[in-house]
């Protein structure tokens, strides 16, 4: 769990690391003031369900008309591994996808352009293929997180 304290309210955050759902509890000094169920709900303050999300499924993945870099879509949203701006592939990626996709690793790049949408741009030497695997790294890219509203 992490958090902070801002003039605007408390911001918290919690990974969940198994799947299922989850119901939250929120106390300041002993006394409930928000959560995901429970009296803090009602008609105006509806009550979220924190869902676990599975890893995201690539819609499709192509070589660009140049071949230098390679795009993948993905079906729904991503959390963008909470990255901004060109960011090292080495993060996103297995050692042997990246030693596919350059020589020397810093010589390959990654841009999120939109939320489900990857950008590869493939460093001197590439030699990854058509039909080739770009295999991920576990538990680093997530779909985009949802709060599903619940019955109050």
């Amino acid at each position: 769990v992490g958090g902070r304290v801002t003039p605007d309210g408390v911001t918290l955050s919690y990974k969940a690391l198994m799947p299922g759902r989850y119901e939250v509890t929120v106390a300041f000094n002993g006394t409930v003031i928000g959560g995901t169920s429970g009296s803090v709900c009602g008609v105006r303050k509806p009550c979220p369900v924190v869902d676990f999300q599975n890893p995201p499924s690539p819609a499709w993945t192509k070589f660009s008309n140049s071949g230098g870099r390679i795009l993948v879509q993905f079906e729904r949203p991503t959390d963008t591994a909470n990255q901004s701006g060109v960011f090292d592939c080495s993060l996103l990626f297995s050692e042997e996808t990246i030693a596919s996709i350059s020589q020397n690793p810093r010589d390959s790049s990654c841009l999120f352009l939109k939320p489900h949408v990857l950008d590869i741009t493939l460093g001197f030497g590439a030699s990854i293929q058509v039909n080739d695997d770009l295999i991920w790294k576990p538990n680093v890219l997530r779909l985009k997180p949802v709060c599903v509203a619940g019955t109050a």
